[in-house]
């Protein structure tokens, strides 16, 4: 156990460097810290909109898109991580890098070494967040009992797919008008995911429990899991 963790609601002492499959705990832990957690920063007037919802919907329209079980447990577990991790907004994660590229070309001297120093804090804060996200990734797969998708494997392909089709379909339902378009490509068009009428945000006790009820549809060898611990 390395000196960087956190407690949960489970009681579990969670390494936040070296996350093992053993300190996963999906009932207690998982479900309701996912859906307490609100997507784009709790920007969203109606109310929040959690990570659980999201992941539930997404997973859902997977199995009604394709019938691929495993694709849809991938998808409902890609998230998973915030439960530890929180949900660092991909504005968030760009300021962050840009920030660490400024802080770390002020060390150097001369503009040419400003500027490769730059790139590699934010080159370093890029590959931080995406190391820490894929241990517990592998963790939480690990205890879910289904296998951890490569990055260019079909099962990811499908699951990064559909979260840029989630994340269109949420733009248009859940704000209004922006005055800066969302992408660098604004001609980029996504099919977005087709909703059986408005999406509605759900209570996060009613997010928790269709998350878990999914899980253990998807992944029983999970249930068992967490049963033993």
């Amino acid at each position: 156990m390395s000196v960087h963790w956190i407690q949960t609601a489970s009681g579990r002492a969670v390494d936040m460097v070296e996350p093992a499959a053993e300190m996963i705990d999906f009932p207690v832990d998982v479900a309701p810290a996912l859906a307490r957690l609100p997507r784009f920063g709790g920007q969203v007037q109606a109310g929040p909109y959690s990570v659980a919802q999201h992941c539930v919907v997404g997973a859902g329209v997977i199995l009604e898109e394709t019938g691929r079980a495993d694709i849809a447990a991938a998808f409902l577990l890609h998230d998973a991580h915030e439960a530890y991790l929180g949900d660092l907004t991909r504005p968030l994660q760009n300021a962050l890098a840009y920030f660490a590229g400024l802080a770390g070309g002020a060390y150097s001297l001369g503009a040419i070494d400003k500027g490769v120093q730059r790139a590699h804090c934010n080159k370093a804060v890029e590959e931080g967040i995406a190391l820490i996200r894929s241990r517990f990734d592998a963790a939480i797969f690990a205890a879910a009992g289904v296998p951890l998708p490569h990055w260019h494997d079909e099962i990811a392909r499908s699951v990064r797919h559909t979260d840029d089709r989630m994340l269109e379909m949420e733009r248009l339902q859940l704000f209004g008008p922006c005055e800066r378009p969302w992408t660098a490509d604004p001609e980029r068009k996504l099919r977005p995911i087709r909703q059986h009428g408005k999406l509605r945000i759900w209570s996060w006790p009613d997010a928790a429990d269709r998350w878990m009820e999914l899980f253990a549809k998807l992944c029983p060898a999970g249930i068992r899991t967490t049963a033993r611990a």
